[in-house]
């Protein structure tokens, strides 16, 4: 049987995705460490936090 109070957690798909981008191109990159540098109060990545955060990692 599903356990049904155990909610799943909610990805951020546009720091996935970014991610993935960096990963492919051999650049080291942590979904944890961009949301901590990037991300407002656990927030999902908006256009500016994910142009910023590539512009960082060099992409």
């Amino acid at each position: 049987m599903l356990n049904d109070s155990a909610a799943p957690e909610a990805v951020d798909t546009g720091l996935a995705c970014l991610v993935m981008l960096a990963r492919f191109h051999n650049v080291a990159a942590s979904a944890e460490q961009l949301a901590h540098e990037y991300a407002e109060d656990g927030r999902r990545f908006g256009k500016a936090e994910l142009l910023l955060a590539a512009r960082k990692l060099g992409l």
